[in-house]
């Protein structure tokens, strides 16, 4: 591997750690804890420490009766949503590999994934 392949192979892997964090909820420094609730910190601050307090958890135990449509139309955008993003950074990812990679065509699955991404953190935070 020449150090041009090199570099750019170590700046997609960067680029792509860095997304999942951001994607997964920023790790150790607040925000979402494991469980739903929100944590602040390793930790924490009220005794909610690293796996959040769990106020907003809803495993697969919780009833169905518990749930209302409106919610249950949410998660399954979310889902899709996520999906939607997981198949863009699969072809972003096969674009970047390819032989003679086409700048246009990264830079358009750069944008529809932006698009994709603000869209799923819309629908987490609540804000339409």
């Amino acid at each position: 591997m020449t150090g041009k392949h090199l570099l750019i192979a170590t700046a997609i892997t960067t680029a792509f750690l860095i997304s999942a964090g951001a994607y997964a909820g920023g790790g150790m420094g607040g925000g979402q804890g494991m469980m739903g609730g929100q944590g602040h910190g390793m930790m924490g601050s009220g005794g909610n420490g690293m796996m959040g307090s769990g106020q907003n958890f809803s495993g697969p135990w919780t009833s169905q009766t518990q749930r209302s449509p409106s919610n249950q139309y949410e998660q399954r955008e979310r889902v899709r949503l996520r999906e939607e993003i997981r198949g863009k950074r699969q072809e972003l990812s096969e674009l970047y590999r390819s032989d003679k990679p086409d700048k246009t065509l990264i830079d358009q699955k750069i944008t529809q994934l932006n698009a994709l991404e603000t869209d799923y953190d819309r629908s987490t935070s609540g804000a339409k």
